[in-house]
């Protein structure tokens, strides 16, 4: 979780009677397997091609690299110890690697 959001659900934390942030339908603790059902049939309203959770991650850090996001910022983001874990997450092909370099290019914007 975010420092963002730890902030925001601190002072809920006082009140909720449940002593649970993201409980069950029921009530009851909310467990994988649950929340995957649920991520599935979202991904399915949204027309989103989505095994896991996990693949929500990959995508954020293509996108933030596409969009001009260095991968420096992006380890820290993702919290990887290590730059090549977050290489790994990106995994550009060449043409994708040309599209961005074109696109941020300073000489390319010589035209």
């Amino acid at each position: 979780m975010s420092i963002e959001l730890r902030k925001r659900l601190f002072p809920y934390s006082k009140t909720y009677y449940f002593n649970l942030f993201f409980p069950s339908r029921n009530g009851q603790l909310l467990d994988y397997d649950n929340c995957r059902v649920d991520l599935q049939v979202m991904c399915n309203k949204l027309h989103i091609l989505c095994k896991a959770f996990h693949g929500f991650r990959r995508a954020f850090a293509r996108g933030f690299i596409k969009n001009g996001g260095d991968v420096f910022s992006l380890q820290h983001i993702l919290g990887h110890s290590n730059i090549e874990t977050t290489k790994l997450y990106v995994d550009l092909n060449p043409e994708e690697l040309k599209e961005i370099h074109l696109k941020h290019s300073i000489l390319s914007r010589l035209r």
